[in-house]
């Protein structure tokens, strides 16, 4: 059923949280073989539809763009939907109004989206330089199996971009691993360029 969930459409985006799942189980009375048997048709004609539309590519591809593009990963959204049980009369503290809609959401925003640009960066950076150096052991490969394997799960099945956060501390480590070979080729070139700017110096 999260499959079903996961390649229809969604108001957020496509193939998120649309509560297909509950309603197949709450219509075939909470039964889960009949509701497993009703969410496998409804596969089986979305597959077709996105077929002779041409749609399954771009479906998917949007649906791991927006799961993976999303910064905060809901973390202060998730918390600004949810009740927050203040006393009659008792309002947000300024702090926590400004986290969610104020300036305080402007600068988180941006850390957001640099810190995780840098962080994809340093993951790629990290695969390149793993596959060059081939340096493709079992420890150095544990963490992007381990991300592909995510990547996978969250193409086929029901997503949010909360769902990525746990696989964005796995990121993390390989990263820094990927932007610490990336500075050393930078500072061997830059190294290079300054030699070679002296040496031409000299020999003017």
């Amino acid at each position: 059923m999260k499959i079903y969930s996961g390649i229809s459409e969604s108001n957020m985006a496509p193939g998120w949280y649309n509560g297909l799942d509950l309603i197949t189980l709450r219509d075939a009375n909470l039964d889960m073989d009949a509701g497993n048997s009703k969410a496998q048709a409804g596969i089986d004609a979305r597959l077709e539809i996105l077929n002779n539309e041409k749609r399954l590519f771009d479906f998917l591809q949007k649906k791991l763009y927006s799961q993976f593009n999303e910064p905060s990963f809901q973390s202060v959204w998730i918390s600004q939907v949810k009740a927050h049980n203040l006393s009659e009369g008792e309002t947000l503290s300024e702090f926590v109004s400004s986290v969610y809609t104020g300036g305080l959401s402007t600068i988180l925003d941006l850390w957001f989206n640099y810190y995780v640009m840098i962080l994809y960066i340093g993951f790629a950076s990290g695969m390149v330089f793993m596959i060059l150096r081939k340096k493709t052991s079992a420890e150095m490969l544990i963490l992007p199996i381990t991300v592909l394997g995510g990547v996978i799960y969250h193409v086929l099945f029901e997503a949010k971009s909360q769902y990525i956060l746990p696989y964005l501390i796995l990121i993390i480590p390989f990263a820094m691993y990927g932007l610490t070979q990336l500075s050393r080729v930078i500072c061997r070139f830059t190294g290079w360029l300054y030699d070679a700017q002296a040496q031409s110096k000299i020999e003017d």
